[in-house]
């Protein structure tokens, strides 16, 4: 249960899309009124905790599920998969979608990002390549401070997905964000959600290591 390499990511998605369509993202492979029922948990469960009016870039937003809980100006949805995004441009027209040409953060502008929120992405990545992921956005954040909100998916019961999906706790997260930046505070919480557990974890006030300049 190693997750993906970044070579192979490309290609997982854009395979996953092209049989699934808007299936695609979530409780993979379920009819959509069933996957709406388990989002509407995850929602409940999430939006409470988040700051949605600070200037957000959404790492792997997928259909932009998550797109309409954020202000329209002050948010960025970005992905690997360009089906996947056509679909969020069709549901969510008026915000803003990019194109990532890497996994990695090479062609996005985060001049004024406040917020990095990321949900059920990394959890399917390698180490290494979370490691490139936050040292892209460590990079690309300058001195600025930021907030880090991740909810992944830290432990299963039985998924299918077993071999694609490296199931980490919120300490290990923690580790590998402070490879890269302070962190001044962290928060926490659980639940069950179609019997796996996954955490949002919210590393607050994080600072650069390594500014440059």
């Amino acid at each position: 249960m190693a997750g993906l390499s970044q070579n192979r990511v490309f290609e997982y998605w854009k395979e996953r899309a092209e049989k699934q369509g808007k299936k695609t993202v979530g409780y993979s492979g379920k009819n959509l009124l069933t996957q709406k029922w388990n989002y509407n948990k995850r929602f409940k469960f999430i939006i409470s905790k988040i700051n949605t009016d600070a200037v957000t870039l959404d790492y792997g937003c997928g259909v932009g599920r998550y797109s309409s809980f954020f202000d329209k100006n002050k948010y960025q949805g970005a992905d690997i998969t360009e089906e996947l995004l056509e679909i969020a441009r069709k549901d969510n027209p008026d915000y803003s979608y990019t194109l990532l040409d890497t996994p990695n953060l090479s062609n996005v502008d985060l001049d004024n990002i406040e917020q990095f929120f990321c949900a059920t992405v990394l959890q399917h990545n390698d180490d290494d390549g979370v490691k490139k992921i936050l040292e892209s956005l460590c990079e690309k954040v300058g001195d600025k401070e930021l907030t880090i909100v991740l909810y992944e998916n830290v432990q299963t019961v039985g998924t299918k997905e077993k071999e694609k999906i490296k199931f980490r706790d919120p300490i290990d997260y923690f580790i590998l964000v402070n490879l890269f930046f302070d962190v001044k505070n962290v928060r926490y919480y659980k639940h069950i959600i179609h019997k796996e557990e996954h955490a949002l974890m919210i590393f607050e006030s994080c600072k650069n290591r390594n500014p440059k300049g």
